[in-house]
C-alpha cells in the first residue's frame, strides 16, 4: 500500500495547499480532471469542517491528511485532535 501524508495546522489559508496535495495524489494515479475536482471538493469540505467545527475556528491545531492507495483505489483519511461531533446532542434534520 502506497501512502503519502500532508501535515498542516487549522488555518483556512492552507486550503490551496490541501487542493494541491489532493491533485498531486490523484494525478499520480491517473485520475481524470473531473474526478480530481470532485476529490478536491470533498476533501476541502472535510478539512473546512474540521477547522470550523472541531477546532472552532482556532488557528494552529494539527491536522493530518493521508492518501492511501491499494487494490481498491485511492482513499483520503483525515485525522485531527479536535472536538468530536456529538450526534446525540443535535436534533434530527428536517
Amino acid at each position: 500500500m502506497a501512502q503519502a501524508t500532508f501535515e498542516f495546522t487549522s488555518d483556512v489559508t492552507v486550503i490551496d495547499a490541501v487542493r494541491e496535495f489532493v491533485k498531486e495524489q490523484a494525478d499520480a494515479r491517473g485520475f481524470e480532471e473531473e474526478d480530481v475536482y470532485s476529490l478536491q471538493l470533498a476533501v476541502v469540505e472535510a478539512v473546512t469542517n474540521v477547522i470550523v467545527h472541531a477546532y472552532e475556528g482556532e488557528v494552529g491545531h494539527p491536522i493530518w491528511l493521508e492518501a492511501e492507495t491499494d487494490e481498491a483505489g485511492l482513499t483520503f483519511v483525515l485525522r485531527d485532535q479536535g472536538r468530536q461531533f456529538d450526534i446525540v446532542a443535535h436534533p434530527d434534520p428536517d
